[in-house]
């Protein structure tokens, strides 16, 4: 019984470790500059959606920052991520006016994100299983 016990132990911590060496490559992979190049919710096409520019979002691992802008006004907060679960946390952004522009579209998809997953150069942002929007690595 002892052994037993011993050996789900260590099992449990062999895991554990290759979790956190997970999320640190994921952390790695996750820094830099993300474009928006997909947003399915709306009424508008994307192109309509997003008339003065185009969303970045730009992670730093270091800081567990997130900085960027809505398309309009600049946007930050934190971020954590555990796995493939992303939480943005304490987002705010600055309120000049953009006439004729809903950031709050954007907004609000970024308050429902909580997972992510990474292909190549592309960045999703998911709700769940439900895609909100994917992003494009900008070179630096």
């Amino acid at each position: 019984m002892k052994q037993f016990i011993l050996a789900s132990l260590v099992v449990g911590l062999l895991g554990s470790c290759t979790g956190s060496r997970n999320s640190t490559a994921q952390l790695q992979n996750l820094n830099g500059n993300w474009e928006l190049t997909v947003f399915p919710h709306g009424s508008k096409p994307f192109a309509e959606l997003f008339t003065m520019k185009k969303p970045e979002l730009e992670f730093n691992s270091t800081t567990m920052r997130v900085s960027g802008n809505t398309g309009c006004n600049r946007t930050m907060g934190e971020f954590s991520v555990n796995g493939d679960e992303l939480r943005l946390t304490n987002m705010a952004s600055t309120k000049m006016g953009c006439p004729g522009y809903d950031e709050s579209i954007f907004m609000n998809a970024l308050n429902r994100v909580n997972r992510f997953r990474l292909n190549g150069d592309q960045l999703s942002l998911l709700q769940d299983s439900t895609l909100l929007m994917t992003f494009v690595k900008k070179s630096s």
